[in-house]
C-alpha cells in the first residue's frame, strides 16, 4: 500500500475531524481514502455523461435524433441513460 502526506487547508481539516467525530469515517486514512474512491467514481461518471454527450451531438449532426414530444418521453429517456449508465458504473466496479 502506497503512501502519500498532504497539507490539508484548516477548513478541510476541520471537515475532515468533524465528520470523523461524528462517526462517518473511522479514521483519516480511512475518511481520504473514501473521499478519494467517490472522486474517482465521479470522474468516471462524468467522462461517461461527455462521451453520451458527444454521441448525441455526432447523431444529431447525422440526422439521427430521438423525438422527445411530452414529459413522458423525456422521463422515459432520461431513464433509461440514467439506468444504463448505472449499469456500465457497477460493471466497472464488478
Amino acid at each position: 500500500m502506497g503512501v502519500v502526506q498532504i497539507k490539508l487547508p484548516d477548513t478541510l481539516q476541520q471537515v475532515m475531524d468533524r465528520q470523523i467525530a461524528d462517526g462517518l469515517a473511522a479514521s483519516p486514512d480511512a475518511y481520504v481514502q473514501e473521499a478519494l474512491r467517490r472522486f474517482s467514481e465521479d470522474l468516471d461518471a462524468e467522462g461517461e455523461l461527455v462521451a453520451e454527450a458527444q454521441a448525441g451531438i455526432a447523431n444529431a449532426d447525422a440526422g439521427r435524433m430521438t423525438a422527445i414530444a411530452n414529459a413522458t418521453d423525456a422521463e422515459a429517456w432520461y431513464a433509461q441513460k440514467m439506468a444504463r449508465l448505472q449499469k456500465r458504473l457497477a460493471d466497472d466496479r464488478g
